[in-house]
């Protein structure tokens, strides 16, 4: 019981997905495959076609002999696909739709002319009606043919046709699509009317590379459907529906959608030191070299040892260094009988110096300075960028 509640659960939610206005999506997803496989193995269990009334368009089979017409097979479909889907009152099956049950069931464009094939097809998608047809004759002399076909009594209710060469395509199929309204009983508006009347594109090698990538998508190369894609909207930039397939392959993932150049400078910032900021994350500071500390330390250590003892004669000036380096205390050398400076260091020892000595240190460098001071970098983040040498960085 529980079983069976579950298929008709699952067959309902197939009903319901099928009669859906026409989208944009050009892609048959594993989504679309795996509806497709459950409605063929439920197809006994199916009722009978109820509910809104609807219109599935079968591809056209190429008569003509000529393989570069090809592409006019799918082409046609999802012109008249397209126009239909405008119409108030009837609602259009996806093409995607048909193009995953045509391949649950292995069929070719060729096997959709066989005999109860069109009626069995029209009863898995739920449609009222099903139009087909060819294109016969050649690039110069062409005529294109349909059928419109009553599902449910498998009645013909009749064959729109129309004349013409390969570049008045898009004039041939209004020509079919109003005869395909009249016989569906459809009135229409004048707004839908004017709108109908509009060609699918202004150019015909724009529509049939957009046919070819319809192709190629549906063989699962999309690399080769997004070129043909981008030549439709090069050679027509009206083209929307080219766009949007193109844009439907990038959204999905199925192509790259970054340009080689684009691509390789990536790489190269990711080997190399190439920056894009003008000022770089991560600074180096530079130190100060030996001479400048030693000489401004010796400076504040005079100052603080000259304190209190410059007198006349002679004196001692004692100053205190903290926090680990130590340097002789300078007093000032034109006193007479000399000044002794001494400096001590919290910790331990302690250092003392002539005042005479002093002044034969033109560097200043404290004596317990390693040789190799000042030539090591760390990087920090200074509040602001540094400033006073060239280049900032």
């Amino acid at each position: 019981m529980i079983k069976r509640t579950a298929v008709l659960v699952f067959i309902c939610l197939s009903l319901l997905q099928i009669a859906t206005p026409v989208r944009a999506g050009q892609v048959v997803t594993d989504e679309l495959r795996a509806w497709a496989a459950g409605v063929i193995a439920q197809e006994k269990q199916l009722s009978a076609i109820t509910g809104e009334k609807s219109v599935a368009v079968l591809y056209f089979l190429n008569k003509t002999g000529d393989n570069s017409l090809d592409p006019l097979q799918k082409g046609m479909a999802l012109m008249l696909i397209t126009d239909l889907a405008k119409v108030k009152g009837i609602s259009v099956v996806e093409r995607v739709r048909l193009q995953a049950l045509m391949e649950e069931m292995h069929l070719a464009t060729s096997g959709l002319t066989t005999p109860g094939t069109s009626p069995r097809i029209g009863k898995l998608l739920r449609a009222w009606w099903i139009v087909g047809g060819d294109v016969a004759g050649s690039r110069q002399q062409m005529e294109l043919r349909s059928r419109v076909l009553e599902v449910l009594n498998s009645l013909i209710l009749g064959e729109p046709a129309s004349q013409g060469s390969l570049g008045e395509v898009f004039r041939m199929e209004k020509d079919i699509l109003f005869e395909i309204i009249k016989l569906l009983k459809i009135k229409l508006e004048a707004v839908e009317m004017e709108e109908l009347k509009r060609p699918f594109s202004s150019s015909i090698e724009a529509a049939m590379a957009f046919f070819k990538g319809i192709d190629a998508s549906d063989r699962k190369n999309y690399e080769m459907a997004a070129r043909y894609y981008k030549e439709a909207v090069e050679k027509d930039e009206h083209l929307d529906i080219a766009r949007d397939a193109l844009n439907e392959l990038k959204k999905l993932g199925l192509i790259t959608g970054q340009s080689r150049s684009r691509m390789l400078l990536r790489s190269l910032k990711a080997q190399t030191s190439l920056t894009d900021r003008l000022i770089p994350e991560y600074p180096v500071k530079r130190m100060r070299s030996p001479g400048e500390v030693g000489k401004v330390e010796n400076g504040n250590q005079g100052n603080q040892g000259n304190q209190g003892a410059s007198q006349a004669g002679g004196g001692t000036g004692q100053s205190q260094q903290q926090g680990g380096q130590q340097n002789g205390g300078a007093a000032s050398p034109g006193q007479a009988g000399g000044s002794q400076g001494q400096s001590g260091q919290t910790g331990g020892s302690s250092s003392q110096g002539q005042g005479s000595q002093a002044g034969s240190n033109p560097t200043g460098i404290g004596p317990n300075l390693p040789p190799d001071y000042g030539a090591s970098v760390e990087p920090s983040r200074p509040a602001t960028p540094p400033t006073g040498r060239p280049g900032a960085f």
